[in-house]
């Protein structure tokens, strides 16, 4: 199993300054070191084939950077000039969107448009009508293409969120051929990936809370989205490991957009009692045959035998005669 050390989050109800005996919950943790990545990976494939014209040939004409995010609206990529934006869905537009027909990409359309700003009088309603071309036909005009109040396959990508590019396969004035893979990518979003140990696959419960401490020892509060159901196995003899993937979100994923790649500390609740009395960890004082003790501060000391239960980082359980929430403990390094 691999090694772990034993941290805690308190959850007092009141903590109070200096050395004082509280009640609260404490939560012993582990300790596990995840990776930073992106929640989804995309490959984008050029649909669009331009109509003939004479004179003009279907080429890429403008293509982005690998690194460059690109948002709803936005134009993804060019051919022979005319811009190819980004929708956000699940459902591509695979034949021609026109008054008359109805369905998912129809009302995946409609909510881009209104997102867009061009859905006054639009209902997402996934059937197309005279509101739909009207509010076609203005975001065409805001692309610069003509206006023609119907959407055909190709003229938009549809993807679940923006994009960040990874790689571009396509060069300006290469020829853009319909089914040519051209960018590859990943969401916007943050993640960090645990490979936890398959045998403490329990201690990781899908909705939990997580403290993650990343490069620079910023700390974002996380939770845990997915935790994997294959294991895999890599080493050999008594280095092989039994690892599930546990995937974890940021509550601002902005703070680690930039971290790709970068190793950090997730720390995950193993034991959580949930009202306790706490004292801090330095006002503990070891005991001649074994055992702890804690004592009063102020003017009359007295030692108070306790018993320890689970510690965090900085507190620990204690229970014992005597012991009662604000009694004040000599803790020196506090």
């Amino acid at each position: 199993m691999r090694p772990h050390v034993r941290v805690g989050l308190l959850a007092a109800l009141v903590v109070a300054a200096g050395g004082a005996a509280t009640w609260g919950a404490l939560s012993d943790q582990r300790q596990e070191t995840g990776t930073i990545g992106f929640s989804a990976s995309y490959a984008v494939v050029n649909q669009y084939a331009p109509p003939p014209s004479p004179g003009q040939l279907a080429l890429y004409t403008a293509l982005p950077a690998a690194g460059q995010a690109v948002g709803r609206g936005q134009a993804l990529y060019a051919v022979a000039g005319r811009p190819i934006p980004l929708l956000y869905g699940g459902t591509p537009i695979a034949r021609r969107l026109t008054v008359g027909v109805s369905g998912t990409d129809v009302q995946e359309l409609e909510a881009n448009l209104i997102a867009l700003g061009h859905g006054a009088g639009l209902t997402a309603d996934g059937t197309f009508t005279g509101a739909d071309t009207a509010a076609v036909q203005r975001w065409q005009a805001a692309l610069g293409v003509a206006r023609t109040g119907v959407v055909n396959p190709g003229e938009a990508v549809v993807l679940p969120g923006a994009l960040l590019v990874a790689q571009v396969r396509a060069v300006p004035g290469a020829s853009a051929q319909p089914g040519a893979e051209i960018i590859e990518g990943t969401s916007t979003t943050p993640v960090v990936t645990i490979p936890l140990d398959a045998r403490d696959r329990a201690l990781a419960r899908a909705g939990a809370s997580v403290d993650v401490q990343l490069p620079g020892d910023q700390r974002v509060k996380g939770v845990i989205a997915a935790v994997g159901t294959v294991a895999t196995t890599s080493g050999q003899g008594a280095a092989q490991t039994t690892t599930v993937p546990v995937t974890v979100t940021l509550a601002d994923g902005a703070a680690a957009s930039q971290l790709d790649g970068a190793a950090v500390t997730v720390s995950i609740a193993a034991d959580t009692h949930p009202s306790v009395l706490t004292v801090p960890i330095t006002a503990l004082l070891a005991v001649p045959g074994g055992g702890y003790a804690v004592q009063t501060a102020g003017a009359a000391h007295r030692r108070i035998q306790v018993r320890t239960g689970i510690f965090s980082d900085s507190r620990v359980e204690v229970s014992g005669e005597g012991l009662v929430a604000g009694l004040k403990v000599e803790a020196p390094s506090l």
